[in-house]
């Protein structure tokens, strides 16, 4: 049995990969991360490993692999009927409180499944870590450092003439009601570093890389899937193609990383353990691919659709096949 743990909103890269399993009569199950979390919904015997969701028994021991997709939002995990003597504050540390409950549920429930095979393998990385192990195979990557000090900051400007800063780990953004706030890259120019705190809470910087054009990679079981991205003509993108530009997209088309690179590529996510995952790099002007991240869990369906790899449905032909083999 194929099983796609999955969200129940805007995800629908797992929409369109439920479609093609539909499509080939495929055995599967998807669970959602909110099931767990809506009352009424569960019930477990933890003295047997048996599981009941929706009125419905999972053969644990029949699932052979699961499509471990994103799980969760924290919309999603509500808290009802909160008695008015809770003030803000208290509602809100009683709702990191429920969310700290579901995660150990959920990872209890995900370790019922650990005799299958996990795509990806695993949901989160270091990026610093990966950073580091990407040097050690020969892949180039940006200077990197955290600093705590504005003076640090105009240390590092002087010494690459441009910087930039990024999120250290997986930041979500922020929906409020009137606005969304997403954490972007941005280039620290002497306006900026000169607004900073002499001191402030550790932050990752790197030097700019003059780029070209950047290229969106899509690993699967060591086939490589890869779009470039010609950000540069669009000032509004050219810091971070993900502050997109809707009235003028960026061109987008099919490419091949080079076969000495798209070797590294495998030797490294081989080396931090994934099967998977969305892998972002940096064309310079010179030539130079710079690797930035991966993301076990970024979105494909971005590079499927404009180069026509009909990702979506390669991932459902192989989740089809391990489940009939109990391989890949």
């Amino acid at each position: 049995m194929i099983l796609l743990l999955s969200k129940r909103s805007h995800e629908y890269s797992t929409d369109i990969v439920e479609g093609y399993l539909k499509a080939y009569n495929a055995n599967y199950l998807r669970i959602n991360g909110a099931d767990l979390a809506t009352p009424g919904n569960l019930y477990i015997d933890v003295n047997n490993d048996e599981i009941c969701i929706n009125n419905t028994k999972i053969p644990i021991s029949d699932v052979k692999v699961v499509w471990n997709r994103r799980w969760y939002d924290k919309a999603e995990i509500k808290i009802d009927a909160i008695p008015d003597i809770y003030d803000k504050s208290s509602k809100l540390e009683l709702l990191d409180s429920k969310l700290g409950e579901f995660l150990s549920l959920s990872n209890y429930f995900r370790s019922l499944f650990s005799h299958a095979i996990f795509i990806p393998k695993k949901l989160h990385i270091n990026k610093l870590e990966v950073l580091k192990r990407a040097r050690f195979f020969g892949i180039k990557v940006p200077d990197t450092f955290i600093c705590t000090k504005k003076e640090q900051l105009k240390k590092l400007r002087d010494k690459y003439e441009s910087i930039i800063t990024k999120a250290i780990g997986d930041i979500f953004p922020i929906q409020t009601k009137n606005n969304l706030y997403s954490f972007l890259t941005v280039e620290l120019d002497e306006l900026i570093i000169e607004s900073c705190e002499d001191s402030f809470y550790p932050s990752l910087i790197q030097n700019k890389i003059q780029k070209a054009y950047e290229v969106r990679t899509f690993y699967l079981f060591d086939k490589i899937y890869s779009m470039a991205i010609f950000s540069q003509n669009d000032d509004q993108t050219k810091i971070d193609f993900r502050n997109y530009n809707v009235n003028k997209p960026n061109r987008n088309v099919p490419f091949m990383i080079p076969n000495e690179l798209e070797s590294k590529i495998k030797l490294l996510m081989n080396d931090i353990g994934l099967n998977t995952g969305s892998i972002d790099f940096i064309v310079s002007t010179e030539g130079e691919y710079y690797f930035l991240e991966v993301n076990p869990v970024g979105q494909f369906g971005m590079v499927s659709l404009p180069c026509g790899y009909d990702i979506h449905k390669e991932i459902a032909l192989n989740l089809i096949k391990i489940d009939k083999d109990d391989k890949y």
